[in-house]
């Protein structure tokens, strides 16, 4: 892990009363916050907040668990349906002035609802208690009616998750039947061993009246990963969550333990999520047509009493007129970042029929990365030829089909493999299929190389020595000197940069495919390949034949060094060539006369380490890991809304899966925003103070991207109250509505170029009414990609305005002690807020105070194997309050 090193003055932004005190009184700006990804530090002090959501009658979430945040209409406060066979609605229902859950269908129902907490529980003892009315009788062949708690997997939306995500409860509690019929109704509680797997129910032997309502009290000791419960007689009268609970429980189960279903741990994180689930409930979709036949819920209560407190504080109170979770805001005052918990890996899904790369040809300017089409796959060169993903007919196995019109053309494709290596061992495993023969007189060749990002990137130091399709060290394949002329060809270097094409002996069947198995010796520069008969189209797993048909043995055409001119950088990317193929891909014309590529593994072995997979393309789903130790990184947030698998409280809202990764790159820590396809996400924290009156100033270090690859293209800071922070998606109460301004990057462009990008990338900020409505006011200057730029904001409060100036700060990345240059590159003055500060007799949706922040970011790509420069990186925020007025300093 790398590490920044604290500046000397942080300790100091815990100051006492009377020094702020003194330090307002001169006008001196007062840091609140600082933030460098390496060390968090904020003044304090530290107190309990209380954050609440009301909700509305109706739609309590989404009825597709794995879109669960798509209908905003539907969810509130981030509730989620459940992954697998659910088929009821969760409705908020009001008949009296006392809201409740419920769980309903028209026909027989089933399913879990699940909720983040707000909070992360992960020792000492939890108190969780919720109200419950049986139903009068079940209906269908399952039969229950629980409540539960949980960990972050629980809350899963992921399809991979659907058989296991209900696996990550802790305890479970209610009713269910202990025979199989409709009619039996007991209390229960879960009791499991901890591994995940269902094991018994514990069942109470106290009489269930199913017309009234019933408060179970579990008790959790997270160290022994067990709990007890106990069920309290509330009456016929629906309570609330301050009625009292009679003195005694009707039912305890004898007072034995029971296990938790999974046990609390390092990989499961804290307990973060709760769920309320019913199966074999009835009563109509809107529990209209028989409200006994359905599951309800209130008055949902978690308390904590963490190791060394000497009492439980309340932490979440749902009653579903609102929701109110209690925090600890800031805490702690400082935070250490992690930064090298995890290899950079992923992967990729292709898409049949699709083409790889785009139509257009980019060979200029040097170095240019635009263009990139399906997973990073970027055309280089000057042909007009296709590589496209197909699909054969009898086992629905992909490949990738190279194939031109006419043939007389070609077409040149690289891709970066997620790794650059500079010494070991490489082994190259890939499967070609050559065309029947070749249709060009000019030139033909079928074959894959091996180089760095020179390659990758279609750099030209001039005309032809130094072009990027000579920066390989090995390249094999098929070619030959007339049309029906097909052998295995390899490339042996020669020394001066060269490389002379020695052909093979062996007879190739243009019907089948052959297994190449290249062995890269990277320190000695030299590489041999033996080359198998695979027969017809198959399977990534199928066995290499133990004899190969044809050996080649030679060296690099262009060996590892420090010259980039002369030298290779390490092996960092692949190119797949095909010349004088003719023909398509299967329903086109001539399928026989394209070329094939499959089943491309690479396998590097570093010094004293053994054998890696870094990269697995069957063209179906490509895989690959990192195995440099300086490009690891960690997660800034959890799954959205969740915060077990998060820094320093750091929360992802909304509905995007845009990462933020912590990264040490150049030994200077940072935030990084990516995705490998069209996303966004507000990555959220507590500011740590609630700003209302005085002078607010923000600083943020941005690095924009090279272009952007979505409709909705930004990365910005925004600044809004505690129920922004909260992040509820509900079209009514949406966070969005909370915020009082935002600046960052954004483009001018309303549409993609050629390359289907948006290349504008602007300096940019709102302006608005103080109502809710706003426009983005853009700065002319001119953005220098690579550059990293210094925001700082000058915020009056009490105005409702504000005022940004942004500063070039070159291409090295800055610190926070960086001195800010003297003139900046754009000014934006005379801005108003978006809503602005509640004034007494103002509307409620004005804002309460400016108590929390978020990087928001969209259509920024570069993750795994696409192009880094589509990256927007983050450093250095830095809050601080200047106060106003006449001051008292206090002695």
């Amino acid at each position: 892990m790398t590490r920044k090193n604290t500046p000397s003055a942080v300790p100091s932004l815990v100051l006492s009363a009377a020094l702020f005190t003194g330090l307002g009184a001169q006008a001196q700006p007062v840091p609140i916050y600082r933030n460098d990804f390496a060390t968090r530090t904020s003044v304090g002090p530290t107190v309990f907040k209380d954050y609440t959501v009301p909700y509305l009658t109706g739609m309590l979430c989404s009825t597709n668990g794995t879109t669960p945040y798509s209908d905003q209409n539907a969810i509130q406060d981030g509730w989620v349906e459940g992954l697998n066979y659910v088929d009821l609605f969760a409705r908020v229902l009001d008949s009296s002035g006392n809201p409740l859950a419920c769980l309903c269908r028209d026909t027989t129902g089933r399913g879990y609802i699940r909720h983040p907490i707000g909070n992360v529980l992960s020792n000492g003892l939890v108190r969780y208690s919720g109200d419950l009315k049986p139903m009068r009788q079940w209906s269908g062949s399952s039969r229950n009616h629980l409540i539960s708690l949980g960990y972050d997997r629980f809350m899963s939306v992921l399809t991979e998750d659907i058989e296991e995500y209900f696996k990550y409860q802790a305890p479970l509690m209610g009713f269910r039947s202990s025979d199989g019929t409709d009619t039996d109704i007991k209390f229960c509680a879960q009791n499991n061993n901890g591994t995940g797997d269902f094991v018994e129910y514990r069942h109470g032997t106290a009489t269930v009246d199913t017309t009234h309502w019933y408060r179970f009290v579990a008790e959790l000791d997270l160290s022994a990963n067990s709990y007890t419960v106990e069920v309290y007689d509330m009456g016929t009268d629906q309570p609330t969550l301050e009625t009292a609970m009679p003195a005694s429980p009707i039912e305890n189960f004898g007072g034995a333990s029971c296990g938790f279903r999974m046990n609390l741990s390092a990989a499961t994180g804290g307990l973060t999520t709760l769920g309320i689930s019913a199966y074999g409930v009835k009563g109509g979709d809107d529990a209209s047509t028989d409200i006994d036949l359905t599951a309800r819920f209130d008055n949902l209560v978690i308390e904590s009493k963490p190791d060394g407190a000497a009492v439980f504080t309340r932490i979440y109170a749902n009653d579903f007129a609102s929701r109110t979770i209690t925090r600890a805001v800031p805490d702690p005052l400082e935070f250490g970042y992690a930064n090298d918990t995890a290899a950079l890996n992923g992967s990729y899904w292709y898409t049949p029929w699709d083409n790889l790369t785009r139509a257009n040809k980019l060979e200029y300017p040097n170095g240019s990365i635009l263009g990139s089409g399906m997973d990073g796959w970027i055309r280089r060169n000057t042909g007009n030829g296709e590589l496209t993903v197909a699909r054969t007919a009898s086992d629905a196995n992909m490949y990738a089909s190279a194939w031109t019109y006419n043939g007389d053309n070609f077409i040149s494709a690289c891709q970066r493999i997620g790794n650059t290596l500079t010494n070991g061992m490489l082994q190259v495993t890939v499967e070609m299929n050559p065309p029947d023969k070749w249709y060009w007189a000019t030139s033909r060749n079928l074959s894959i190389m091996i180089g760095d990002d020179t390659l990758y990137r279609g750099e030209k130091a001039d005309s032809i020595t130094n072009s990027y399709y000579h920066h390989y060290a090995a390249r094999f394949g098929f070619s030959g000197t007339a049309y029906n002329d097909m052998r295995f060809v390899f490339y042996d270097g020669i020394g001066n940069l060269g490389a002379t094409a020695v052909y093979g002996t062996a007879t190739v069947d243009t019907d089948k495919w052959y297994r190449f198995i290249a062995t890269l010796d990277l320190a000695n520069a030299t590489y041999d390949v033996n080359v198998y008969d695979m027969g017809t189209q198959h399977s990534i797993n199928a066995e290499t034949p133990e004899t190969p048909v044809e050996t080649f043995s030679g060296n690099f055409r262009r060996p590892i060094g420090d010259d980039n001119l002369t030298e290779l950088q390490g092996i960092s990317a692949i190119s797949l060539a095909a010349y004088g193929m003719q023909g398509g891909y299967a329903g086109t014309n001539n399928v026989s006369g394209a070329a094939g590529f499959d089943n491309i593994v690479l396998t590097a072995t570093l010094p004293e380490q053994e054998p890696v997979v870094i990269y697995r393309n069957p063209f179906s789903t490509r895989t690959y890991t990192n195995i440099m130790g300086n490009a690891r990184h960690t997660p800034l947030a959890g799954a959205i809304d969740t915060f077990g698998s998060s820094q320093d409280d750091w929360v992802k809202r909304n509905n995007g899966g845009l990462s933020a990764d912590i990264t040490a790159a150049n030994n200077n820590p940072h935030l990084r925003l990516s995705d490998n396809g069209l996303d966004h996400a507000y990555f959220m924290q507590e500011l740590g103070a609630d700003i209302t009156r005085n002078v607010l100033l923000a600083q943020v270090d941005m690095r924009p991207p090279a272009y952007w690859t979505w409709n909705y293209h930004q990365a910005a800071l925004y600044l809004g109250d505690d129920r922004y922070w909260q992040g509820n998606r509900n079209a009514t109460l949406a966070f969005g509505k909370y915020y009082a301004l935002c600046f960052g990057f954004e483009s001018t462009d309303t549409s993609t170029d050629v390359w289907g990008v948006y290349p504008n990338v602007s300096i940019f900020a709102t302006d608005g009414d103080g109502t809710g409505n706003y426009s983005n006011v853009l700065s002319a200057a001119s953005i220098d990609i690579g550059h990293w730029y210094r925001f700082t904001a000058e915020i009056e409060s009490a105005a409702n305005t504000y005022a940004v100036k942004v500063y070039d700060m070159g291409t090295v990345q800055p610190t926070l002690d960086t001195p800010t240059p003297a003139q900046p590159v754009a000014s934006l003055d005379g801005l108003r807020f978006k809503m602005n500060m509640r004034k007494t007799g103002d509307p409620e949706d004005r804002l309460n105070a400016l108590s929390s922040f978020s990087i928001a970011g969209f259509g920024i790509r570069g993750s795994q194997l696409f192009p880094p420069e589509e990256q927007v990186l983050v450093d250095n925020l830095l809050f601080s309050v200047k106060r106003t007025g006449t001051m008292i300093r206090i002695q």
